[in-house]
């Protein structure tokens, strides 16, 4: 079976359309008002715990957190009360990805949480949120990484927020702003 449609989904974390669409209907989105006009889109119900890290884990499994077995940035370590953070080992469901490369379809998947370590999927994945830092260990296939530090040799993860910046919300928000770049150029 060939597959010849192609999905291209934005999460934007703790986005509600509750802020977004007021934005988009002053002007201050039109590239989002775009994507809505043209594609598809709809209110989601979060995780019964609404925090981001259930939140991601359904979004890729379709499955509550009782199935997937990740519930909060961190979980107890096996037969101790040490804690640990969470990451993709703990995720025991198939994620979307992991379906679509069965069927044969192919994904690249860029910066999102709960990817590291990455899965083997027919595709690229750039690890997200959580990773300790851009090494080899957060992409798939692990030889993607040197063209992801020629594509990109500033990529990073999340920006650092300079407090001591003349203007830091600013900064944050060029910092932000750079990072959306540096992952398009990845998805060319």
């Amino acid at each position: 079976m060939e597959l010849k449609r192609r999905v291209f989904i934005i999460g934007i974390d703790g986005a509600d359309f509750d802020l977004i669409m007021p934005w988009v209907h002053q002007g201050y989105l039109p590239n989002l008002h775009k994507l809505l006009a043209e594609g598809s889109s709809g209110r989601l119900r979060s995780t019964i715990q609404p925090t981001s890290a259930p939140a991601w884990v359904t979004f890729m499994t379709g499955v509550n957190q009782g199935k997937h077995g990740l519930y909060d940035f961190v979980c107890r370590r096996s037969q101790s009360y040490d804690l640990q953070i969470t990451n993709a080992s703990h995720v025991k469901s198939p994620t979307i990805f992991d379906i679509l490369s069965q069927v044969g379809g192919r994904s690249i998947v860029i910066n999102l949480p709960y990817m590291v370590p990455p899965r083997s999927v027919n595709g690229i994945v750039v690890g997200g949120p959580f990773a300790a830092s851009v090494t080899p260990d957060i992409v798939y296939p692990r030889s993607y990484f040197e063209t992801l530090k020629r594509i990109t040799p500033d990529y990073f993860i999340l920006p650092d927020y300079d407090a001591r910046a003349s203007d830091p919300m600013m900064d944050y928000a060029e910092k932000l702003l750079k990072g959306v770049a540096l992952r398009e150029s990845l998805s060319l």
